[in-house]
């Protein structure tokens, strides 16, 4: 059904209206009689027909759950639907973006901690040339160049188990950050 609203008569009802031609109704289909100003309470502002009145069907319909739109409200129902769709995909992009940045953090804790095993064994390698060399250096099987290359080997060894150790906290810190934004983005 269309109705078509007027606004408010302050002065009564209009002389002339917006379309040349009004279909006149004696009565609804059935036989109920049409309502007629002059045989209800009127109240200029507040006829039935008009935007305020909303054709008194507003109540009516909310009392059964439904909900009236009259031309005013349209635009105000379409400017909410464009932003409740607008907020829904900024929702799905966050939830994207932080679901992302959850895997690449795990990712990098799961890498800096499977390296851990290896730079250990590299460590104790190390250990092993430094312990064994005093010994091949006195048989002559090794010169001072080859301690300067058993002392970098140690040296780079150790370096590489502290750069293993924070990368696997810096990781595990991100992995923490991520699960704090998953939390407060939902």
């Amino acid at each position: 059904m269309i109705c078509v609203l007027y606004d408010d008569p302050i002065d009564g009802h209009p002389e002339t209206y917006a379309r040349d031609v009004i279909p006149k109704l004696e009565q609804y289909p059935g036989g109920q009689s049409m309502p007629n100003p002059s045989a209800i309470d009127f109240t200029p502002g507040h006829m039935l027909g008009s935007v305020t009145g909303e054709l008194g069907l507003r109540s009516f319909l909310e009392e059964r759950g439904h909900t009236l739109v009259v031309t005013a409200d349209k635009a105000a129902l379409e400017t909410a639907k464009a932003l409740l769709m607008e907020s829904r995909l900024r929702l799905e992009e966050t939830r994207r973006l932080i679901e992302q940045g959850s895997r690449v953090a795990f990712n990098a804790y799961q890498i800096a901690s499977d390296r851990m095993p290896q730079l250990s064994e590299a460590l104790a390698a190390a250990d092993e040339a430094a312990e064994a060399f005093p010994g091949q250096f006195e048989l002559g099987e090794r010169t001072l160049l080859d301690r300067l290359a058993v002392e970098d080997q140690m040296f780079a060894a150790e370096t590489g188990i502290l750069n293993g150790r924070a990368a696997v906290v810096l990781a595990h810190y991100q992995v923490l950050a991520a699960m704090g934004r998953l939390r407060d983005a939902f």
